[in-house]
């Protein structure tokens, strides 16, 4: 995410926090369960079983992981850690 300007790369951060958690909560919610829209295209059942409600949780859980490494390669964040570092973070 090199070259980013700083509040398009926390845009991101904080989408893609959201967007995780969103997916890792919904399926277990009773929304998934009472859902319009797949009353209409009559696909009532598929959505309740039990692997597709975890891999739907699962595809949050990787975009948490994307969140926390954005946070991780945030640019300066090494620099100011090993500046605070004793002896300046030089080794």
């Amino acid at each position: 995410m090199r070259g980013w300007k700083p509040w398009g790369q926390y845009g991101y951060i904080v989408c893609s926090y959201i967007t995780g958690l969103a997916l890792c909560l919904a399926p277990w919610t009773r929304f998934w369960e009472t859902n319009y829209f797949l009353d209409l295209l009559d696909l009532r059942m598929s959505p309740l079983v039990g692997w597709i409600r975890g891999a739907v949780s699962g595809l949050g859980a990787v975009n948490l992981l994307f969140a926390l490494q954005s946070i991780y390669s945030i640019p300066g964040k090494r620099d100011r850690t090993a500046d605070s570092a004793p002896g300046g973070g030089e080794a």
